[in-house]
């Protein structure tokens, strides 16, 4: 719409006019028309991820697993596992644009990446080869095998060799 030689405002001066257009507009060359300041194309309009330029303005839009702060330019991350937004049957790990589902030791995480089953696993005895790595005794423990030592002997720095207390160790004459 024209208003007189003006698209938009027309402002009367002292022998002549000039025309001005509303906030997120500009003048078009010929000094009458009005075109739209794309907001976006400068420093991306302040928006941190997303700028999309509407006529006359603008709106900041995040990716997915963001939301946009209140300062309407900021996008914070959206924490699915605190929010409940997500279905996992054991545990929930927040990542940066989503999630992901773990399961508790004993188990493994399906198909549908959701959904944890029980592992069916083969108890092997750590000490049935090589005792174990341990010089003396040896017994299995989740951890691995486990070593001790005959009285007045204790583990080595090693946690493997058995080696006397306080009295100098010379090897075995056989």
């Amino acid at each position: 719409m024209y208003h007189g030689v003006c698209q938009d405002q027309c402002c009367n001066t002292i022998g002549s006019y000039y025309c001005q257009c509303q906030a997120g507009q500009k003048l078009e060359e010929d000094g009458r028309g009005c075109e739209d300041v794309d907001e976006c194309t400068v420093v991306s309009g302040g928006c941190q991820q997303r700028c999309i330029n509407t006529l006359g303005t603008f709106h900041c839009a995040c990716d997915t697993g963001h939301s946009l702060h209140a300062d309407e330019h900021t996008c914070i991350n959206v924490n699915e596992c605190a929010e409940g937004l997500a279905s996992c049957r054991h545990l929930c790990v927040n990542t940066v644009e989503s999630f992901t589902c773990a399961c508790h030791p004993g188990f493994e995480l399906g198909a549908d990446g959701k959904q944890c089953s029980r592992i069916e696993l083969e108890i092997v005895n750590s000490c049935e080869k090589n005792n174990g790595g341990c010089s003396c005794h040896c017994e299995h423990a989740v951890g691995g095998p486990c070593c001790s030592c005959n009285h007045g002997h204790r583990l080595d720095s090693d946690e493997q060799t058995c080696i006397a207390c306080g009295i100098q160790v010379f090897p075995c004459v056989v």
